[in-house]
């Protein structure tokens, strides 16, 4: 329920729901943190680097791998 939540944020395209999606990357379930990594990239600028560089150490090799997806 919440990776769709997440996914419906990034639907949104507005730098506005940055902040909830970073919350996100810190979140207990992979499949929600990789969804938070996907929805950055499509919503964030370049401040959001040093977080992404920060979930390119997450555990969950699907989070590691979701950088680099498009």
């Amino acid at each position: 329920m919440r990776r769709v939540a997440v996914e419906t944020l990034s639907r949104v395209g507005d730098a506005s729901i940055v902040p909830d999606l970073l919350q996100k990357l810190r979140d207990w379930d992979g499949n929600v943190r990789l969804a938070a990594v996907n929805a950055l990239k499509q919503v964030a600028d370049a401040s959001i680097v040093p977080d992404l560089i920060q979930a390119l150490r997450d555990e969950d090799d699907y989070v590691r791998w979701g950088q680099w997806r498009r």
